[in-house]
């Protein structure tokens, strides 16, 4: 597992604590923990498309193309969150999102460019060993 962690800039740690469910309000201010977790998780991403590919392969992380809350990034992205939480993830933003909360996403990252490319080049087929399968969502609007 060393070894795979060192393709990463930094190392990711695990999200802080979580209020339970019926506790948290709309206010972003509780969500802190997991909006700093998701933006940790961006930031130790390798540098090109190409080496995240190699680092989330290295994790074992698999998903389905042209899928916002199935592909192998939002599964990246997602992994720890505390329940209730949602990411998705277009070829320019991350979204993540919690139910109860009715004005929109709790968090919009833009992507940086080598993300990017990366999420293009994953939806079209560049990276087979990160595939999961057919997906059985249908494409969202990007």
């Amino acid at each position: 597992m060393e070894l795979v962690m060192s393709v990463f800039a930094h190392p990711v740690p695990p999200p802080g604590p979580i209020p339970p469910r019926q506790a948290v309000p709309a206010d972003p201010s509780p969500h802190e923990p997991v909006i700093r977790a998701i933006n940790q998780r961006l930031d130790a991403l390798p540098a090109t498309p190409n080496k995240i590919a190699r680092a989330l392969r290295g994790l074992g992380l698999r998903g389905h193309r042209d899928d916002t809350a199935g592909c192998v990034l939002c599964r990246y992205l997602a992994a720890h969150l505390p329940p209730g939480y949602k990411v998705q993830v277009s070829e320019r933003q991350v979204q993540l999102r919690w139910p109860d909360t009715l004005s929109g996403p709790i968090l919009e990252r833009e992507l940086a460019p080598e993300v990017s490319e990366f999420v293009v080049g994953f939806d079209t087929g560049q990276y087979p060993a990160l595939e999961e399968g057919p997906s059985r969502c249908a494409p969202l609007g990007r």
